[in-house]
């Protein structure tokens, strides 16, 4: 089995301006370099600077954690992540001052920015390509790392 790694790329704001950030998304394997490749975005817009990582339901995901990202699908309707969502763990995160929970990777619908979760960027057809990439290696849990410039 190829090894992979899950990585999610963004820059903070300084400032808490009320533009959407977008970053990337991409998983690696080992010997062939990127694989998948998507913009992508966590935290909602004016929440996505270093002060907000604390902020649950509203900033980034805190990326002080080693996570791992679960690439078995579950489907919901649940209006602005409708279609397949991807469990990332530990699934609670321990911070000073309170617990950041239910991170998950799925596709940035309906309002512009997630309540943490990391959120692919498009419309469900353009979010179909990691849908199919998942189900390849469905059963299998992977490294995810967040990096923040």
């Amino acid at each position: 089995m190829q090894k992979l790694t899950a990585f999610f790329n963004m820059e903070l704001s300084k400032e808490s301006a009320g533009d959407l950030k977008v970053g990337w998304f991409f998983v690696l394997e080992e010997k062939t370099g990127v694989v998948f490749q998507h913009g992508a975005t966590s935290g909602l817009p004016g929440y996505q600077t270093r002060e907000h990582l604390l902020v649950t339901n509203r900033g980034p995901i805190p990326p002080t954690y080693k996570y791992t990202l679960d690439l078995n699908g579950i489907f919901s309707n649940l209006k602005g992540i409708e279609g397949w969502s991807y469990k990332i763990f530990p699934h609670v995160v321990p911070l000073i001052g309170g617990n950041r929970n239910g991170f998950m990777l799925h596709r940035d619908a309906n309002v512009p920015g997630t309540l943490g979760c990391i959120g692919l960027i498009g419309t469900a057809e353009q979010y179909q390509p990691w849908v199919e990439f998942a189900k390849t290696y469905r059963n299998s849990r992977i490294p995810l790392v967040i990096n923040y410039f």
